[in-house]
């Protein structure tokens, strides 16, 4: 089961305080820890195209051919999308990539490494579901791109709107977006087994009552589950995901305050508690016997990232609707933009700036969303022209997601940028009610809004 909104571990890294604009720095790793760093980005400068702050109009210098930028990704289907796509940037306009890609679970702490050693590329891949995108900025990490964008006149309304939103810090722009994700809103579902079971299949006007009734008829005990939701440690992504649906969220707009006892936030948990222990149509925590691919799992809550599962399913024809609106007529979701940004130590910022705007183009954006091998992400690039392409229309799983990128609702993330100790502390929370080791009630959750506020009471990096 793919699922873009768990955990993936890894700590995460962090450049400059702006306190200091020195070389050291206050490093926050997964678990919250503190540890300091020896970095140097600020006193290397911008670089290439300039340093100009946000506001400031600067001519942008021509790209040198034959220069050579490093780029940092992850591992996977993504990075050998990229390698498809930079010889084109090559042979139009000279610009050659070293691309450094480093596995999942360690790209920050790789990140984190080569901070501390100065010796961070051109430009960086990230993504802000935790508030990364934010705590780099903040940091000066990132060479802000404000001028570059005015400069050339770049059209960032290509890109949906909270795509756009979620490549910025304070107003500012820090990169492009690279790709985009509402979140976990769509039902997967095994057409043949309802075809054989006489019901009719979801559709996109279905209630989460219908939904339950449905995930009810199409279990049998020891064959196949209805319904499947969520693992251990679901995220942060996942636990906003019902809360908007019934009207919230789980931190302040803010970011300063904690949310999760809210009694709408208990009613969308209490939905998917009430599959598991109440409706017995819905596998606890942690699944077994659950394989959506494998037959087990009639419907499958998950993210665009399973897209590819018409790919990876043999034996059985999959679709997909979105999932039911809630209470206030809306469907739950938060947009996480996945980016690329040109480092503020860069002596090659014309030419990372090219980089970027190539990686974050139509073609590439719609080469992503087509997902490469079979086990690729299904996951598109953040342009509204890649959603709507006739490429990926192809896949009959693509169309739904076009009225998810529209109506995503913004990101959220933690004021102090503690994001991933925020998740953990949340996961730690709900592994245990989801297990049935504790009540969700007023009371449990009470107790995880204590723990996490905690957490949200820190105080920023160096302050």
């Amino acid at each position: 089961m793919s699922a873009d909104w768990q955990q993936t571990g890894g700590t995460i890294a962090t450049g400059l305080t702006r306190r200091a604009f020195g070389r050291r720095a206050t490093l926050f790793a997964a678990g919250g820890a503190a540890t300091t760093s020896v970095l140097g980005l600020a006193a290397c400068g911008a670089g290439g195209a300039g340093s100009a702050t946000s506001g400031e109009t600067v001519a942008v210098p021509k790209v040198r051919p034959g220069t050579t930028v490093r780029l940092h990704v992850r591992t996977g289907n993504e990075a050998d999308t990229l390698k498809e796509r930079l010889p084109v940037l090559e042979a139009e306009q000279g610009v050659k990539t070293e691309i450094e890609a480093f596995g999942q679970n360690e790209y920050y702490e790789k990140i984190q490494v080569l901070l501390a050693g100065d010796s961070i590329g051109d430009v960086v891949w990230g993504s802000n579901s935790t508030g990364q995108g934010a705590l780099w900025a903040f940091s000066n990490t990132f060479r802000y791109a404000d001028d570059l964008i005015k400069a050339e006149k770049f059209d960032l309304s290509a890109y949906y709107p909270s795509a756009v939103e979620g490549v910025k810090f304070e107003g500012k722009a820090f990169g492009l977006p690279f790709k985009f994700h509402p979140g976990p809103m769509a039902i997967y579902y095994n057409v043949d087994a309802f075809t054989k079971e006489g019901q009719k299949a979801p559709d996109g006007n279905l209630t989460f009552d219908q939904v339950a009734e449905l995930a009810r008829k199409m279990t049998q005990p020891g064959i196949r589950w209805g319904f499947r939701t969520g693992d251990n440690n679901p995220g942060y992504q996942w636990a906003v995901n019902y809360a908007r649906t019934w009207g919230t969220d789980i931190i302040s707009a803010d970011g300063k305050k904690s949310q999760l006892a809210q009694p709408q936030v208990i009613q969308g948990l209490q939905w998917v508690h009430d599959m598991m222990y109440r409706h017995r149509a819905a596998p606890t925590w942690p699944p077994k016997d659950a394989s959506f691919e494998q037959g087990q799992v009639a419907m499958l809550q998950s993210t665009s990232s399973s897209k590819n599962l018409n790919v990876r399913v043999k034996d059985f024809t999959v679709m997909d609707v979105l999932m039911p609106k809630g209470p206030t007529g809306k469907r739950g979701s938060m947009g996480v933009t996945d980016f690329l940004s040109i480092t503020r130590s860069s002596k090659n910022a014309t030419e990372g700036w090219a980089l970027v705007k190539h990686l974050c183009d139509k073609e590439t954006g719609i080469r992503l969303g087509e997902g490469g091998a079979s086990t690729g992400s299904g996951t598109s690039g953040a342009r509204k022209d890649v959603f709507q392409s006739e490429r990926l229309l192809a896949n009959p799983l693509h169309k739904i997601w076009i009225e998810a990128a529209e109506t995503a609702q913004p990101l959220l993330v933690p004021f102090n940028f503690l994001g991933e100790e925020h998740q953990k502390v949340l996961n730690e929370g709900l592994n245990p009610i989801f297990k049935g080791e504790v009540p969700l009630n007023q009371s449990t959750l009470a107790e995880i809004d204590r723990r996490l506020q905690v957490v949200l009471d820190k105080p920023r990096p160096g302050r």
